[in-house]
C-alpha cells in the first residue's frame, strides 16, 4: 500500500477535453455512446488497428459494462461503464495494460441546445513524473485522437456511416523523385485552405505551361509541432527528373530512395489524420527508426472532384532507416 501511495505522488496530472454538436436528440446520442458495441464504427482506435481484437461485454448502458482490446498497434486496455445517468452523463474506468500499465477515468457530459446534442469528452489522469518533460505533447496526441474521434461519431450519428477506411502497407521502398513547390508554414486551422490555394497555383502554372506536366502531386512535411499545432510543408508536384523550368519563387529539390512505413487512406481529407495517426503510431509500437534526412509525406492518388468522396486515395509515408525494415 505504501508503495501505490507513492507511485500516485510522484505522478504528474494530465487532462483532456474535447467537444462537438451533434444534429441529433440527446437521448438517442447517450443510447449510441452508452454501449460500446457501437464504438468500432467511430472509435480513432479501432479505426488505427480494426483487426485488433475487441471483446464487449454486459448490457449496454449498464454498470460494469465493459470493453477490452488487445493489438499490436492499440496495446492492450479495459474500459468499464462505471457511472450513467442519462442522459447526460457516462463515467468510464480505463485501464491501460500495454504497451505501459496506467489508469485514467474519461467521461461524456451531453447537453442539449435546441435541437442539437454538445457532447463534451474528457479524460482525467495522469503520467509518471519521469515522463514530465513529454507531458504537453502526451496530452497533445490524446487532444487529437479525442478531436477525430469526435468528429467521426457526429458524422457516424449523423450520416448513419464515417468515410474513412485505412490499409497498413508496412514497410515500402519509395523511388526517390524530384519536386516543385510552395512552401509555407501555417497552423492547423488554415492548413486545409493554405494547400487549397497552394495546388491551385501549381494547377495554373501547369495549365499555363509554365511547368511541366507531373507524375503526380504530394506534400512534403518538413516540421510538424503538434503541440503549437503549426506546419512547415511543402505542396508540390512530382518528376521523374529535374524539370528543365522551375519558376522563380518556387521550392525544389529531390527525395533519393528510402523506405518508408506507408499507410492508406480512402475518404475525405478531413479524415487523414486517422491515416498520420496510424503510421506514426506503427512506427512506435514497432519500434522502427525514423528517418531524420527524409521528410514525411504524403501521395494524392486521386482526388476531390475526380471521384466520390470515399473513394478520394491518399498515401502516407513515414520514411524509416533501411534497417528498420
Amino acid at each position: 500500500m505504501k508503495n501505490h501511495k507513492e507511485v500516485r505522488v510522484f505522478s504528474i496530472p494530465m487532462n483532456v477535453e474535447r467537444q462537438v454538436t451533434i444534429n441529433k436528440p440527446i437521448s438517442s446520442v447517450f443510447d449510441f455512446l452508452a454501449d460500446f458495441r457501437n464504438w468500432s464504427s467511430w472509435s480513432p482506435w479501432i479505426r488505427m488497428e480494426p483487426t485488433s481484437k475487441i471483446e464487449v461485454s454486459g448490457a449496454g448502458g449498464s454498470v460494469g459494462h465493459s470493453q477490452s482490446w488487445e493489438g499490436e498497434i492499440v496495446g492492450s486496455g479495459k474500459m468499464t461503464l462505471n457511472e450513467a445517468q442519462k442522459p447526460t452523463r457516462i463515467d468510464i474506468r480505463l485501464e491501460f495494460f500495454k504497451p505501459w500499465s496506467n489508469h485514467a477515468t474519461t467521461q461524456f457530459v451531453l447537453s442539449q441546445e435546441g435541437n442539437a446534442t454538445v457532447v463534451r469528452w474528457k479524460m482525467m489522469g495522469s503520467l509518471p513524473f519521469f515522463m514530465f518533460f513529454f507531458r504537453n505533447m502526451m496530452n497533445a496526441m490524446i487532444a487529437s485522437d479525442y478531436e477525430r474521434g469526435l468528429n467521426m461519431l457526429k458524422e457516424r450519428l449523423e450520416t448513419g456511416k464515417v468515410l474513412s477506411k485505412l490499409e497498413q502497407k508496412g514497410v515500402t521502398q519509395q523511388k526517390g523523385f524530384y519536386f516543385v513547390g510552395i512552401r509555407r508554414s501555417c497552423s492547423e486551422a488554415d492548413l486545409s485552405a493554405s494547400m487549397a490555394k497552394d495546388f491551385s497555383q501549381l494547377q495554373e502554372l501547369v495549365r499555363t505551361g509554365k511547368l511541366d506536366e507531373p507524375q503526380s502531386a504530394v506534400s512534403l512535411y518538413h516540421k510538424v509541432d503538434m503541440v503549437k499545432k503549426t506546419f512547415d510543408y511543402t505542396a508540390a508536384l512530382t518528376y521523374a527528373s529535374k524539370p528543365a523550368k522551375i519558376p522563380a519563387n518556387l521550392e525544389a529539390g529531390n527525395i533519393p530512395d528510402h523506405s518508408a512505413l506507408q499507410v492508406d487512406h480512402w475518404g475525405p481529407y478531413r479524415h487523414i489524420g486517422n491515416a498520420w495517426s496510424t503510421a506514426i503510431s506503427s512506427v512506435r509500437m514497432k519500434k522502427l527508426k525514423p528517418q531524420k534526412s527524409n521528410p514525411s509525406w504524403e501521395r494524392y492518388v486521386s482526388m476531390p472532384g475526380q471521384v466520390a468522396d470515399e473513394q478520394i486515395h491518399t498515401q502516407i509515408f513515414a520514411p524509416v532507416n533501411r534497417t528498420s525494415a
